[in-house]
Order: C-alpha cells, then structure tokens, then sequence
C-alpha cells in the first residue's frame, strides 16, 4: 500500500479518525494525505477582487486551518510523511471524489456521522456516493474510537466470486499486523447449502489467496444484523469488512447493499471496510 487519503471536516470531534488514519498509515508504510473540501462564502462573490485571485486566498486560508488542525492534534508525528490538501467544490462527496480520482489512492478513510460535525460532513447522501462512487476501498472510522492495534478482521461473505477479490485487498491490510481474518456467514432459515457453499468457497479462497491466518464461521441468528454484531463483538473484532452488492439475489445481498452498510456503521462501534465493483479492479 502506497497512499491513504483521509477527509475531514476539521472539528475536534473528529480528531480520533484523524489520529487512526495516521497511526494505520505509519503501520502499513504508506503516505498519508489529509484532505479538506471547503466551499466559496457567497460573500466573496461581491467583492473587487478577481474570481482567480478570491480562490487563491480562500485555498490559503484553509490550506492553514488544515495544517494548523493537523499540528495540535497530531503535534509532533506531524512530519513530511503527511501530505496536506485542499479542494473547493460545493458538493462535499463531489470534491472528494474528484480528488480520489485524481490521486489514486489505495485507500480513503472517513469518519462516521456525528451529531457534532459541521454540515453533517458525511452523512445521508454525502456517505452514500462516497462508498458507490470510490475508486478504492473506504473505511469508516467511529469519531470516538481510539486506535488500537488491528488483531481481528471480520469480512462477511455470502460466498461470491467478489469476495474472493475483497479479501486479497483485507490481506494487504491484515499482513503487516499479522491479524487473523475471520470469514463469517449467516445463512437466512431457508438457506439450506450453506455448509456446501462454505467447503467450495473456502477451496477457492485457498487457491487464490496466499495468507495462512484465515478462518470461517457460520452463525445462525435470527436476523442476519443482529448476528453478524453480536459474532463481531464476541470476537472483539477490530475491523468489520463488507462487500456492497446492489443486487437483490439473496436476503444477505440485501444486508450488504450500501443503504445497509449505513445502518451498520450507525450501529458500530468498530471501523467498517467497504468495498465496491469500482476498487475490486485496482490494487490495494
């Protein structure tokens, strides 16, 4: 892994993510870039001086509020390793995306909603086009979390070829830690094949994924959420990875669908990897 970029809205409430993208950067050798996304006050739009030169100051202006943000909060780990960044755009997810498409990162990194943020900074739709639109795997990190060391990955499977290409991505992140990656299915009552569909998924994975520190479970629940935080939280898992499907094939696709995603991240209290079609095709 090469580069992280991590958005923020510069509060103090979102310091703990900040402070957890750059502690997962220094652990995975990778730049880590901040990123802020402002927008023009409608007030500079009557004033004399020229369009280019109003955007010159704004971009300055907040350039110093980041690295101001990122000095007290990161005080001395602040170092030329960290790559500070701006960007105008009155679309908070447009401006981030750009700058994601523009940078290529190998991972993006956000915090969750917060009643505290500015703007709702990635709430509702804002988050919902971040996770379908990125070009790389998105973590969503609790705005209160401390860092802690990863040990325990959680992915949740429902035994899709996709899965497979996921996990190759969660090993990149898993390896440096040594972490074990738990794979875990929560079949629905009429799910009948599911001990037959682990054996064939988990001879693939085998085949294709070089990493020994992988193992499965099967969790019979209720409801398929309540199972999967519940196996999370007995296994005090550090990192909750899922793959977004848009399709309705399965009760479980329906559970992974990005809306569902959200409504896990509103119930977590761990980070959550999110994977889209987009980022299986590059490399983490």
């Amino acid at each position: 892994m090469k580069t992280i970029l991590y958005a923020t809205d510069c509060t103090r409430h979102a310091t703990p993510a900040l402070r957890y993208a750059y502690k997962l950067s220094e652990k995975l050798n990778a730049r880590l870039i901040v990123l802020s996304v402002y927008d023009l006050p409608p007030v500079l739009v009557s004033t004399i001086r020229a369009p280019k030169h109003r955007s010159r100051m704004a971009a300055d202006e907040h350039m110093m509020v980041l690295h101001n943000y990122c000095s007290r909060y990161l005080k001395d780990r602040m170092s030329a390793d960290i790559v500070l960044d701006v960007v105008e755009s009155p679309s908070i997810s447009d401006g981030i995306l750009k700058r994601c498409h523009a940078l290529q990162p190998d991972l993006f990194i956000m915090g969750m909603k917060d009643e505290h943020t500015l703007r709702g900074y990635f709430s509702g739709n804002i988050a919902n086009a971040i996770l379908a639109e990125c070009p790389c795997p998105v973590i969503m990190v609790p705005n209160q979390l401390r860092y802690r060391k990863l040990r325990t990955l959680v992915y949740a499977t429902d035994f899709e070829e996709r899965d497979l290409q996921a996990i190759q991505k969660l090993v990149k992140m898993a390896a440096p830690y040594d972490a074990e990656i738990l794979v875990v299915h929560i079949p629905t009552k009429e799910e009948y094949a599911g001990m037959e569909q682990m054996e064939w998924f988990k001879e693939l994975l085998n085949q294709q994924v070089d990493y020994g520190n992988i193992r499965f479970n099967m969790i019979f629940a209720d409801s398929i959420q309540e199972g999967l935080g519940a196996y999370v939280q007995d296994v005090r898992a550090d990192l909750l990875a899922m793959l977004q499907r848009d399709s309705g094939r399965s009760f479980f696709s329906k559970l992974l669908h990005r809306d569902q995603v959200k409504i896990m991240e509103s119930r977590s209290k761990i980070p959550i990897m999110s994977f889209n079609e987009r980022c299986l095709q590059s490399s983490l």
